[in-house]
């Protein structure tokens, strides 16, 4: 009994001190977007309306406690905005904020990592046309459960290592906003609230975001260079709303990706062999 007493003991010490040698940082990634947008919103006008996009973007990754290697945290959040006309040189201009916590589940295939699980987020943001007299703006707000994967392939290219990754983040269920088709903010004030939340799902609510990364090990610092294609959708109340985005990012990872010098004493959420 001893002996048994003494081997669990002493398990426990050796867990414990590993517990403490394994380093966990938070990695974050920072990244400025620039491209191209598409909208149309027939609450307030017929027609399309496309031109420059602009997004400031954070990331944090932490592996957790209960598995570090196979099981990470992740906060995102964004600022959007977008400044567009119509074929006619009508003015819109499109804002929207994004903050978002999920649970990923990693694994590897090969030198490939995978990785999937889920997240919730919250979204806003407003569609704003500078001649549109009675319904001027057609503001949004959601939210819900998206679907997430990943896979990141580590390569090297005349000694530089580098990460090329694909993420895929795809809105599930939600709860959003939507007024009556017609219906003014004014109204909404004076008290006709009926039938302004929706269940969202696929049918009504669609969305998709893309980011295909690669990732420049520098050693003190990473270098992320990427294209983002984004898809925000809602069809409710007769109302057809409608944005699409085609952005090139550029960010920076501080710490970089521990592809350069591995210590095996910390957990990178990045990327894990």
């Amino acid at each position: 009994m001893t002996r048994i007493l003494i081997s669990i003991l002493t398990a426990i010490a050796a867990f414990l001190l590993f517990a403490q040698e394994e380093k966990r940082p938070v990695k974050s990634v920072y990244s400025i977007g620039l491209g191209y947008e598409k909208a149309y919103d027939d609450y307030l006008s017929p027609v399309s309306f496309d031109g420059a996009s602009l997004s400031v973007r954070g990331r944090w990754l932490k592996a957790m406690p209960a598995n570090p290697r196979r099981l990470l945290m992740q906060f995102d959040a964004a600022i959007t905005s977008g400044f567009l006309k119509s074929e006619a040189g009508v003015p819109m201009y499109d804002l929207g904020l994004q903050w978002s916590w999920g649970m990923k589940w990693r694994g590897n295939a090969g030198p490939v990592q995978i990785a999937g699980g889920g997240r919730l987020g919250l979204e806003a943001g407003a569609l704003y046309a500078t001649r549109n007299g009675n319904n001027p703006v057609d503001a949004r707000a959601s939210a819900g459960l998206s679907l997430d994967a990943s896979a990141a392939w580590p390569v090297r290219v005349k000694g530089l290592p580098l990460l090329i990754s694909n993420e895929v983040s795809l809105p599930t269920l939600s709860a959003f906003f939507s007024q009556q088709y017609g219906q003014s903010y004014y109204e909404i004030y004076l008290g006709d609230r009926s039938n302004l939340v929706h269940a969202g799902w696929w049918g009504n609510h669609f969305g998709i975001s893309n980011l295909l990364a690669c990732d420049l090990d520098f050693g003190g610092t990473a270098l992320r260079i990427g294209y983002r294609f984004e898809v925000g959708s809602r069809w409710a109340n007769h109302i057809n709303s409608q944005r699409t985005y085609h952005l090139v990012e550029i960010g920076i990872i501080p710490g970089g990706i521990g592809l350069r010098k591995k210590d095996p004493k910390i957990i990178n959420p990045f990327y894990e062999p």
